[in-house]
């Protein structure tokens, strides 16, 4: 694992080898927040992971974190509208 200062904050870095490595690492850190999650990806889909990953992130908005998410419109067109309206505020 990989460390690096910057602004007295501290970013840590893990290659993460395979999807199910990165997802199980990627909703760890997501329950463990506790000031701010950047969740970026292309394609997102209903169903797992992603309903795994939308669940996370509502709880952290629950929880009082700053929570901002970036899916591609082209990546997930098969999303419905109303997929994020837990999480929307």
């Amino acid at each position: 694992m990989k460390t690096r200062e910057a602004r007295g904050e501290t970013t840590k870095f893990k290659w993460l080898r395979t999807g199910d490595e990165a997802f199980v690492t990627m909703l760890d850190v997501i329950d463990r927040a506790k000031r701010t999650v950047r969740f970026e990806t292309y394609i997102f889909k209903r169903g797992e992971p992603g309903d795994r990953f939308r669940e996370a992130l509502i709880r952290a908005v629950e929880r009082g974190v700053h929570v901002f998410v970036l899916v591609d419109a082209w990546g997930s067109t098969e999303l419905p509208p109303d997929y994020w309206d837990g999480f929307v505020k």
